[in-house]
């Protein structure tokens, strides 16, 4: 990335910064109306919205104050950048505003088969949305899913494997399985806390995990009880295609997936439809 990019990204990450917090952490560039998507160089427009309109939040849904002056500069300074730096300047907006999904699905054949591969599979042929991207842990250890995680700063982790209440099942290199405790998780997120937006814990009984983070981490999917396999893949299915058909949406996004899930796989009748839970950390902004 050259100089010129790396401008156009901090002007970009600080441009969002600011509208999340002048509008109280209700708009993003993901979900500010007219958006920053269709990039147009003429006339300060970015999108669909010319900038002077935007002098005033007063005009978006359910925020009542004055765009900061600060903020408007941003605004006209990436519009300038934008004009000069066009392609590449939507290259860099694109990536920022792609969430990366880090999937670590393991096996544990005396407890069952899971079918991590085809569950793989199917997530990413049900993910188009070129916001959206999704990387794997090939071999599922906690080692290995640090190392992972540092090359993408994934904002979604899914874990699909057997879980206890005291910790989820892994299987190492040599095949063999292994249980980490709650506590390795727990201490797993508390130093990504900053990045990882929500945790699908596709685990039986994973629910005492999600507990313990649901303090670090905003949005955690975990579940109850022991579950039918299938209803679990079915889940996490239909829980990313609601994600994919709306990937640049921010404001309860997550939980609107889980109700999106849980709705079609009651109507599908399948088993432990009610042992999924969504957990919203308890924070203020």
């Amino acid at each position: 990335m050259g100089a010129k990019d790396i401008e156009i990204k901090k002007e970009i990450i600080s441009l969002n910064k600011s509208i999340l917090e002048a509008s109280k952490y209700k708009y993003d560039l993901r979900t500010l109306p007219g958006g920053l998507l269709e990039i147009s160089t003429q006339n300060n427009h970015l999108g669909n919205m010319d900038i002077n309109s935007m002098i005033n939040f007063g005009g978006l849904p359910g925020v009542e104050l004055r765009m900061p002056d600060e903020t408007r500069d941003k605004l006209i300074n990436l519009a300038d950048l934008l004009s000069k730096n066009p392609n590449q300047a939507q290259i860099v907006l694109n990536q920022i505003l792609t969430r990366s999904i880090l999937y670590i699905g393991s096996e544990c054949e005396s407890y069952g088969r899971i079918n991590v591969e085809n569950e793989y599979v199917a997530l990413t042929t049900n993910i188009q949305s070129k916001f959206i991207s999704i990387n794997r842990v090939d071999t599922p250890t906690i080692p290995n899913l640090i190392t992972e995680w540092g090359k993408h700063k994934s904002q979604i982790v899914i874990i699909s494997c057997h879980g206890t209440e005291y910790g989820l099942h892994l299987q190492d290199e040599h095949g063999k399985c292994e249980i980490y405790s709650n506590n390795s998780f727990y201490k797993f997120f508390q130093k990504r806390s900053e990045y990882i937006e929500c945790v699908i814990l596709s685990s039986c009984e994973s629910i005492e995990l999600g507990k313990q983070i649901k303090e670090i981490i905003n949005n955690v999917i975990c579940i109850n009880r022991q579950i039918d396999i299938a209803t679990a893949t079915a889940y996490n299915r239909n829980f990313f295609i609601y994600l994919d058909n709306h990937s640049l949406k921010n404001n309860h996004v997550y939980e609107d997936a889980h109700k999106y899930s849980l709705e079609i796989i009651g109507f599908e009748a399948r088993p432990d439809r009610f042992a999924f839970e969504f957990i919203k950390a308890d924070k203020i902004p």
